[in-house]
C-alpha cells in the first residue's frame, strides 16, 4: 500500500513533465505557420517551404508533441481522486475524454514528422499537391473529429472537479480548460504559453490531491474528506 501510494504521484509527476516538456519544447521548434491545415495546393507549398527551411527542427518537435499527448491521459489521471463523490461522473467521463482525445490527437501529429521533411528533397509543387490532399483527406478529418473530445473532455473535467469543491474553483476551471486547449491551440507562443499554464494547475492540483490522500486516505476513499482549497477560492 505505502508503495503505491509512493508511486501514484512520481508516475504522476514524470507524465506531467513529459506534457509540459514536450509542448514548450515542440513550440519553440516548430515554426506557427506549419501546424495551418494545407487547405489548397498553394498552402501545402508553403508548408513544404518553411519544412525545409528546419526540417529536422519540425521532426524533433512534431515527436516531442507526440510524447506529450501520449503523457496527458497518465498526468491526469489521479484528478479522479479529487471528485470522491461529487462531480465524479462529470470529472470521469471528462478523464476518459481526455485520455481517448489525446491518443488520437497523437496519431495524427505522429505523421507530420514521417511526412513534412520528407517532402523537401522532391518537387515542391507536387509536394504541397500531396501534402493538401493528406491534409484535407477523410481520414484527416475523422483524425481531428476525435481529437476534439479532448477539449470536450477538458470542459467536463472542469465542470465536475468545480462542483466537487475539493479544490478551489479558480485552480479547477484554467486545469479543465488549458488540458482542452491543447488541441485548437497552435505551436509558438500559444503553446509555450498553455504549457507554464497547465504545469502551474497540475503542480497545485497535485499537491491538494496526493496531501488531502496521504492525510486522510479513508476519507478520500469514501467521498468524506473536507474540501481542499488554494488562494483566491
Amino acid at each position: 500500500m505505502a508503495r503505491t501510494m509512493t508511486m501514484a504521484p512520481l508516475e504522476s509527476g514524470l507524465a506531467g513533465m513529459g506534457v509540459v516538456g514536450g509542448l514548450l519544447i515542440g513550440s519553440l521548434l516548430i515554426p506557427t505557420a506549419v501546424d495551418n491545415v494545407a487547405s489548397s495546393n498553394r498552402a501545402g507549398e508553403h508548408i513544404v517551404a518553411l519544412t525545409a527551411a528546419h526540417p529536422e527542427q519540425i521532426r524533433i518537435g512534431y515527436l516531442l508533441a507526440v510524447v506529450a499527448l501520449l503523457c496527458l491521459g497518465p498526468a491526469t489521471a489521479h484528478l479522479r481522486r479529487l471528485a470522491p463523490v461529487r462531480g465524479k461522473v462529470l470529472t470521469e467521463a471528462g478523464l476518459r475524454l481526455v485520455r481517448i482525445g489525446s491518443l488520437f490527437g497523437a496519431v495524427g501529429n505522429a505523421f507530420a514528422p514521417l511526412i513534412l521533411p520528407s517532402t523537401v528533397e522532391f518537387d515542391r509543387p507536387t509536394m504541397g499537391a500531396f501534402v493538401h490532399h493528406h491534409e484535407t483527406s477523410a481520414a484527416s478529418y475523422a483524425l481531428l473529429g476525435l481529437y476534439a473530445l479532448l477539449p470536450l473532455g477538458g470542459i467536463l473535467l472542469a465542470i465536475g472537479l468545480s462542483r466537487a469543491r475539493t479544490i478551489s474553483r479558480w485552480l479547477a476551471i484554467p486545469l479543465g480548460l488549458s488540458v482542452g486547449a491543447i488541441m485548437p491551440l497552435r505551436f509558438g507562443w500559444q503553446l509555450g504559453s498553455l504549457a507554464v499554464v497547465i504545469a502551474v494547475t497540475l503542480v497545485l492540483a497535485w499537491r491538494a490531491c496526493f496531501t488531502a490522500r496521504a492525510t486522510h486516505p479513508q476519507r478520500m476513499n469514501t467521498g468524506d474528506a473536507a474540501p481542499v482549497t488554494t488562494a483566491g477560492d
